[in-house]
């Protein structure tokens, strides 16, 4: 018995176009499903408290941001704003003539801790600050009207 007879029937019984769409019909359905499971998922509104790690960037960098200052996301604002930032020198990892390994502030670099506050939606395991997902270790970008900045989330409080 051939795979695909002379007719284009699967082993003589179903025409492959039919079965393609019958197939296609199947994962459609699947999907729209998964679609309408995922969208039921609760989100939740709660005021979150992120601290994001700017290491290593220069002090007129670290100046432009500014307590009070509201972030953004794509061209709009958002209700977040900067509650503190701590600028502090930056440390980096260097060895001496004889081996030994050393850790020693930078002459210029700042490692910035920028505090933010706000409204964060929860859905189910994440949250979202506009299009930005907060998990302590995952990079975070603070955005301001002057600045924008790379940094890494360190601490999160959810009241």
């Amino acid at each position: 018995m051939k795979l695909i007879d002379e007719k284009g029937r699967l082993f003589g019984t179903i025409n492959i176009i039919d079965l393609l769409i019958i197939i296609l019909v199947v994962l459609l359905a699947i999907g729209f499903s998964y679609k309408i499971k995922t969208k039921n998922t609760a989100s939740i509104v709660k005021e979150v408290t992120v601290t994001v790690r700017i290491p290593f960037i220069y002090p007129e960098e670290a100046d432009s941001l500014k307590k009070g200052d509201q972030l953004v996301s794509g061209s709009d604002f958002i209700p977040f704003y900067i509650e503190d930032v701590i600028i502090k020198p930056a440390a980096y990892l260097t060895t001496t003539s004889d081996g030994r390994a050393l850790l020693v502030e930078h002459p210029l670099r700042k490692d910035v801790f920028v505090t933010i506050k706000g409204k964060a939606t929860i859905v189910g395991a994440s949250i979202k600050i506009a299009n930005q997902e907060a998990k302590i270790g995952k990079e975070f970008y603070i955005k301001t009207l002057k600045t924008e900045l790379k940094g890494f989330v360190s601490g999160i409080d959810i009241k």
